[in-house]
Parts: C-alpha cells; structure tokens; sequence
C-alpha cells in the first residue's frame, strides 16, 4: 500500500493489478469503498455502463501525474471509478 493523496490508498501486486481505495470517515448508505477500475479508453465502458442502467455521474477528472478518472455508478448504485493512470 502507498498513499497516492491525502484521500487515496494505492496498492500494486507483482503482476499488472493495481488500484486505490478512497478513505472515508463515515460508511453510509450509498458512500462505501469505491472502487477503481483501470482501463485503456473511456469511451466503450461508459456506454456499457448506461446501456446496463448504470450512471456516469460527473466529467473526467485528474489527479496530476498519476492519471485520469471517471466517476460511475453500477445499476445497484453502487459508486465505481474508471481509471487510466498516466
């Protein structure tokens, strides 16, 4: 595990796996674990995400110089983040 910000854990494994998870103060309803997913391209993920009854809930957003992000919720409602690192 590394921190990657001051509201992101990063861990990596010996193969390509690797991720984050969002620190919370409080578990609620609706504002658990997010987690992060990495991808090569938005584009085709987002569509699939809507088509399933998912949400894309915000424009893409950066952490500079680790990568990009992009906000989703599953059909569940459940909060996920596509990620691209740099």
């Amino acid at each position: 595990m590394h921190d990657v910000s001051e509201d992101l854990l990063g861990f990596s494994t010996p193969g390509d796996l690797g991720g984050g998870f969002l620190r919370m103060k409080t578990v609620e309803p609706g504002n658990s674990a997010v987690l992060h997913v990495e991808v090569l391209e938005f584009e085709s993920y987002t569509d699939k995400v809507t088509q399933l009854g998912g949400k894309v809930l915000s424009d893409i957003e950066e952490i500079p110089g680790y990568g990009i992000f992009l906000p989703i919720t599953d059909p569940d409602g459940n909060h996920l983040t596509l990620w691209r690192p740099v």
